[in-house]
């Protein structure tokens, strides 16, 4: 489940977005200046971030087995 909130109980959004790339999510939040913490989760990955006013101001990747050569690599 992937969710976005503002307040730590307060869920604004979640569900399956699966057909919804990042960037599209990404480019939502900042244009509706939305704050607070942005968890997406995989069955093999998760990752957090914490957007201030639409802006992202840290990211963490929770589990990452590809190094960055791996995937530039792969996105050939």
């Amino acid at each position: 489940m992937n969710t976005i909130s503002s307040k730590k109980n307060s869920v604004a959004l979640q569900g399956d977005l699966s057909v919804v790339a990042p960037e599209n999510l990404m480019q939502l939040v900042n244009q509706a200046d939305l704050s607070g913490e942005l968890r997406l989760n995989t069955t093999s990955n998760s990752a957090i971030f914490f957007i201030r006013s639409g802006k992202l101001v840290f990211g963490y990747l929770k589990n990452n087995p590809m190094k960055i050569g791996q995937r530039l690599i792969r996105e050939e």
